[in-house]
């Protein structure tokens, strides 16, 4: 009995010390706490939008300033998806809206703080997808795209050689075969209007009705690719050489000849060639370096002295220069073969190596790219390859416009 009535009184000791070097919170519970005023939404500046791609302005009050603090939903029954704030002040939120599809979607806002999710279903909301896949089906492996101002698509297969257009309305027809005996693949395809020019081996074909065909060089280079600029000059890149020839393809000629880079991709832009470039000179340390490079272009039609632009090496390792472009307003999309395929540098003070660095709607892009063009209008067109080696050729709504410096 002794011994229990001791360690009864231990524990009481021992409890009451603990219970008396600490104080107990304060019940955190209040029931007259209503939170902060739900927010009110009074309407939104457009109906219809494109996944992943399209912005939304949503106005009203008590949304708050802190745009990890609120919650904008696109909501149907049990289809949910979550949009980014992009930006939020008390009267007006900017949201990205999320790849989601579905039509009759309400707006719903968690802001955190509040009890009650704010609902719009004044104005219901359709989300599209800005990224059709086409429903091109061959056995040949799709090796090169390109677009035209209609949204209608040019492809150019493997081993078989054809070239296939694919209207916009989704009408396939076969409008070119090619009929060169041990060809290589089609390298380069471009759309002008209704002209299709292609490259195979060390020729720039024009397909308009009929196949007209230049050897724009005599040393067999195969033209990896090609493009237009408005100075009556088509410029074509290949291994150790840059060519010039006009656009009905005479007056080739050698615009560059060095043999310390191979040329894989090109695109004119503001007076100046930009050239996806490997370097393969005697410089051990630089083997294999990979680089956009800019060459001016003389009023003459020759070009001036290459710069390295970004070394692509250095800043993106392990990823390999599909394809270039510009929209209007000088931002460059670079295409490549990872799975954030599509850079977008916007420049600083003319300044790409300064400027800002983003990654072209990664919720909708995530396959590596084998071939990529917009050359004009409102639509990106790429061929894709999943993780099992599947080709898929897309069509991709773009916000900006086409930069139309290299349009004949």
């Amino acid at each position: 009995m002794k011994k229990t009535f001791i360690s009864l009184s231990m524990m009481l000791i021992v409890i009451l010390a603990l219970t008396g070097c600490y104080e107990w919170p304060d019940n955190i519970f209040d029931p007259d706490d209503t939170g902060l005023t739900t927010p009110t939404i009074t309407g939104v500046d457009k109906t219809t939008l494109l996944g992943g791609i399209d912005q939304l302005t949503i106005t009203g009050s008590g949304f708050g300033t802190v745009a990890n603090e609120v919650l904008i939903y696109f909501k149907k029954g049990t289809t949910v998806g979550r949009g980014r704030a992009l930006n939020v002040t008390d009267t007006e939120i900017i949201v990205e809206a999320p790849a989601v599809y579905s039509d009759s979607l309400e707006i719903w806002i968690d802001r955190r703080g509040c009890f009650e999710y704010a609902k719009f279903t004044s104005s219901l909301i359709t989300i599209e997808s800005g990224i059709k896949a086409l429903p091109i089906v061959t056995v040949q492996p799709l090796n090169q795209v390109a677009i035209n101002e209609d949204g209608d698509i040019i492809v150019a297969l493997g081993s078989s050689f054809d070239v296939l257009s694919f209207t916009i309305d989704d009408s396939l027809t076969t409008i070119a075969g090619v009929s060169f005996s041990n060809s290589l693949n089609i390298l380069a395809v471009r759309t002008t209007g209704d002209d299709i020019y292609y490259t195979l081996r060390e020729y720039l074909v024009k397909y308009d009705g009929a196949k007209n065909r230049n050897k724009v060089n005599a040393t067999k280079n195969n033209l990896n690719d090609f493009a237009f600029a408005n100075n009556n000059k088509i410029y074509l890149v290949a291994a150790n050489y840059i060519y010039s020839t006009d656009h009905d393809m005479s007056n080739a000629a050698d615009a560059v000849v060095d043999t310390n880079y191979n040329y894989t991709k090109c695109e004119v832009y503001d007076g100046n060639l930009y050239v996806a470039s490997t370097y393969v000179g005697g410089d051990t340390l630089r083997a294999n370096e990979k680089a956009i490079m800019t060459y001016p272009i003389n009023t003459d039609g020759s070009l001036g002295t290459g710069e390295m632009l970004i070394n692509w090496t250095e800043d993106f390792a392990g990823s390999i220069i599909k394809g270039l472009s510009f929209d209007a307003n000088g931002t460059m999309y670079v295409a490549t073969s990872t799975s954030t395929p599509i850079y977008v540098f916007e420049p600083v003070a003319g300044s790409y190596a300064d400027g800002s660095i983003s990654l072209l709607y990664p919720v909708l892009l995530n396959q590596a790219i084998i071939s990529m063009r917009w050359d004009s209008g409102d639509y990106m067109a790429f061929i894709a390859k999943d993780a099992s080696g599947a080709r898929t050729v897309y069509r991709l709504k773009m916000i900006e416009t086409a930069s139309p410096n290299y349009i004949p």
